[in-house]
């Protein structure tokens, strides 16, 4: 996989971040349930320059998920190591996951996602232990 960052000012490059992700994973299926080891290897890289700074994340973690109807839970706990891309200190984060999905019809859905992380070394940089939580509209066809 591969993402372009398009930062501020739009289309000039200054500060654009290219990443490419390689993941690898295995769903088992437990009656209604599938759970997922994975472990995945992301290399950022800015497309101008040295700003922000390159560097590698790697993620080992277990997903879990469920549905039930028109209802979908989801929970993942992993680990990453950050090599101090964007600029960031060096470090090791553990982090959360959940989420629960409500289908409305065919091809909209409700989500509503949450997302913790806290660092395991310490980082001077900024980051702590912080939760997101968020509601988003989706369709899919």
């Amino acid at each position: 996989d591969a993402t372009w960052i398009d930062v501020t000012p739009l289309g000039k490059y200054r500060g654009d971040v290219l990443q490419f992700t390689a993941m690898a994973g295995k769903d088992l299926r437990f009656r209604s349930h599938t759970f997922s080891p994975y472990f995945s290897f992301r290399y950022a890289m800015p497309t101008r320059g040295d700003t922000p700074g390159r560097g590698t994340f790697f993620r080992e973690g277990l997903g879990w998920g469920f549905g039930h109807g028109r209802l979908d839970f989801g929970a993942s706990a992993e680990l990453m190591s950050d090599s101090g891309a964007f600029g960031f200190n060096p470090g090791h984060f553990v982090q959360a996951n959940a989420r629960a999905d409500v289908r409305l019809g065919k091809n909209w859905r409700v989500e509503v996602p949450f997302r913790c992380s806290m660092p395991l070394t310490e980082v001077n940089d900024g980051r702590g232990t912080e939760a997101h939580f968020g509601l988003r509209l989706a369709w899919q066809k």
